[in-house]
């Protein structure tokens, strides 16, 4: 199968691309007459498009969706930059013998997307000697079915310029994180959603917005280089999926599990390796209005007006018991960046005081060593640490690591089901191998 370049005209299209590509009895559009609809809708829009009196030159290109064989691109030429990238992991069962495909990163090498004019895409030069990683944004670990696979993920348009100390290190063990959810026989299908964010910060007076970052390469085609960096997680647990017809062998419609969402938003920097993955959950509502797309819309629980409200207010609640326990630890946190404001309209009229409390706020007193107290580095706070650095009691974790979604919801945050923390530093070394990575992160 060879990769395929869809063209974005104008607005058309948008962020429905992600909806495209899930299938399935939790996702809206699974069903034969709900694609007749989508390619009807198309087919309309296009049509209204193309016969508009301001058309009879074109319409400019703005985003390029890119097709490989085990990930979706959407490409945006004026950042040089991944808009997006999409996956879809495959859950493994460890029952299930399994057979390796001979796949190694030494038989890949980075490459320009020649798919692109050369004016439009990310050169190899432009990272050369510019300080940056190239980061993968779908890891190459995650596609080792074959070298094909995990070549593809090695063309530039699946690349933003990373943080060395950052896309080696704290970004590598995210990235494992991910991968090891379609590993453990939880789930059936992981999906994954990835791609840079320009934030900006406070100016020195604090009295306005800046946007600031740095571009590498040559003007006038420069690469952007992101401020934060997301991940947008789908998990869909296995038994899940229905039956043709969506019911049981004896009659009456199937349960299903629900979805496990949750989204991470972090910055393109060096990051503490002990500061606690749960820190850096942000409301998907609000990745979704910084990020300017919508996100898994074709799953209707996200979308639902009570499962959109649970799943913000728990991604929140997981970022608060984050932060205590880092200032536990004594880790110094760089904020997401992502506010967490009042957000309306997620979906169906929904409305979330994100900026309040969340739905299970951890008491103040969780952040108090006790007398029966562990260290907080070895619970949750990402890795190991040097020193001790503090200690929460196990009482006071119980109560930060409690499940945050509400019930009822119809949608469970990821870290209600997994525990959301890192591997260690150096877990892709194996005996007798020193200094050997296997993370999809990039180096330069």
């Amino acid at each position: 199968m060879r990769p395929v370049v869809a063209i974005t005209v104008g607005a058309v299209a948008g962020a429905g691309v992600t909806a495209l590509l899930l299938q399935g009895p939790h996702l809206l559009g699974s069903g034969r007459g709900a694609r007749a609809q989508r390619r009807a809708r198309k087919r309309s829009t296009d049509t209204e498009a193309s016969a508009h009196a301001v058309a009879a030159f074109g319409l400019p290109t703005t985003e390029h969706v890119r097709y490989f064989e085990k990930f979706a691109v959407a490409w945006d030429p004026r950042s040089r930059n991944p808009r997006w990238v999409l996956e879809k992991l495959e859950g493994w069962n460890s029952e299930e013998p399994y057979t390796p495909s001979g796949a190694t990163r030494e038989r890949s090498s980075f490459r320009e997307d020649e798919a692109f004019e050369e004016r439009f895409r990310a050169r190899l030069d432009d990272y050369r000697g510019s300080g940056y990683d190239r980061g993968h944004m779908a890891p190459a670990m995650n596609h080792k079915s074959s070298q094909k696979d995990m070549d593809e993920t090695f063309y530039l348009t699946n690349v933003s310029p990373q943080v060395g100390a950052f896309n080696r290190e704290y970004w590598g063990r995210f990235e494992w994180f991910c991968r090891c959810l379609a590993r453990d026989g939880q789930y059936e299908d992981v999906y994954i959603l990835t791609g840079p964010l320009f934030i900006p910060k406070k100016s020195p007076g604090g009295k306005k917005w800046e946007m600031r970052y740095e571009c590498i390469g040559d003007p006038p085609a420069m690469v952007h280089v992101p401020t934060h960096f997301f991940k947008a997680v789908l998990a869909v647990p296995r038994d899940a999926r229905a039956p043709a017809g969506g019911r049981r062998p004896g009659g009456g419609r199937r349960r299903h599990p629900p979805l496990h969402v949750a989204a991470f938003v972090m910055p393109n920097q060096a990051i503490d390796p002990a500061t606690p993955l749960a820190a850096y959950n942000v409301p998907l509502t609000s990745l979704e209005t910084v990020a300017g797309m919508k996100i898994f819309e074709g799953a209707r629980e996200v979308y639902d007006g009570r499962g959109r409200a649970a799943i913000d207010d728990a991604g929140l609640s997981w970022q608060q018991a984050g932060k205590q326990i880092a200032r536990a630890a004594r880790v110094a946190i760089e904020d997401p960046g992502v506010p967490a404001g009042r957000i309306t309209d997620a979906g169906d009229g929904a409305s979330s005081e994100l900026a309040s409390a969340a739905s299970h706020p951890p008491p103040a007193s969780a952040a108090e060593p006790g007398a029966d107290a562990v260290r907080a580095t070895d619970v949750g706070a990402g890795g190991t640490r040097g020193a001790e650095a503090g200690g929460l009691s196990k009482e006071a974790l119980e109560v930060l690591w409690a499940p945050k979604t509400a019930d009822g919801a119809g949608v469970v945050h990821l870290c209600d089901a997994v525990r959301c923390e890192l591997p260690p530093r150096d877990f892709w070394v194996r005996p007798g191998r020193k200094d050997k990575r296997e993370s999809g992160g990039g180096g330069a």
